[in-house]
């Protein structure tokens, strides 16, 4: 059974974030759920991190104040992203349920999670610009479909279509492409077909990813840093499905 501990400095309704969690259905264990102007990295909306992988987030500070609290897993949404509960709610709770949706394999399936960590990382040099924007990866797009999923089952499918669409048409919209690129997403049909779709996209890159990673790897073995990579003894098993 989900608990959640809520920290709620933007005073979301409990009756919106009661129904994301019903119809979410995420693992068991204990969430921190946070609604904060904390620091997120680069200026994300939000971010999820199973309790195991803190370490390996010293950029981002939104969970820092409470450590000491006994939770498995983080998931926190800006103010930029709380700030969308007045003005566009479908996508709020699409933003919600998206980290809802890294939460799932975090918790159930944390190797899988680590490779997307990993891929995500390196893609950029691998394929050789090839692959520049987080949406184009397998874990990101499999996230907004269940994201969409969710907020379709709060609200209309045309409330959620007009307020992305609407979104798209903010001329300093940085979002724009993977807003478009929403809109026409396939439904979300479940997590368990992740791994393989990772390995898949990652194939053609594995060679140059293998190498980057290992590469890393001794850089960071000369340093006192720490690497989310220390946690895979082999990095030719993560194409191993």
């Amino acid at each position: 059974m989900n608990k959640t501990i809520l920290i709620n400095h933007y005073k979301i309704e409990q009756n919106l974030i009661k129904k994301v969690l019903e119809i979410s259905k995420l693992p068991d264990g204990r969430m921190l759920l946070i609604f904060s102007d904390g620091y997120l990295f680069n200026g994300l909306l939000g971010c999820c991190i199973p309790r195991s992988l803190v370490k390996y987030e010293p950029s981002i500070g939104i969970f820092k104040p409470y450590l000491n609290e006994k939770w498995d897993y983080v998931v926190a949404l800006s103010k930029i992203a709380c700030d969308y509960r007045a003005t566009h709610e479908a996508y709020f709770v699409y933003l919600l349920a998206h980290e809802f949706g890294h939460a799932h394999v975090g918790i159930n399936d944390i190797t899988t999670h680590i490779f997307s960590c990993i891929m995500q990382s390196h893609i950029r040099e691998a394929s050789k610009d090839k692959i520049t924007q987080w949406h184009e990866l397998p874990h990101e797009k499999l996230f907004d479909q269940f994201g969409l999923l969710v907020a379709r089952s709060i609200f209309s499918n045309d409330q959620v279509y007009s307020e992305i669409k609407s979104l798209t048409e903010i001329p300093e919209c940085k979002d724009k492409e993977r807003l478009e690129v929403m809109l026409s997403l396939p439904p979300f049909k479940g997590f368990d077909s992740l791994r393989k779709e990772l390995i898949s996209f990652a194939l053609p890159y594995k060679d140059e990813l293998i190498r980057l990673w290992k590469k890393e790897r001794s850089d960071l073995s000369k340093s006192n840093i720490s690497s989310i990579l220390e946690l895979v003894n082999d990095v030719d098993e993560m194409f191993i499905h």
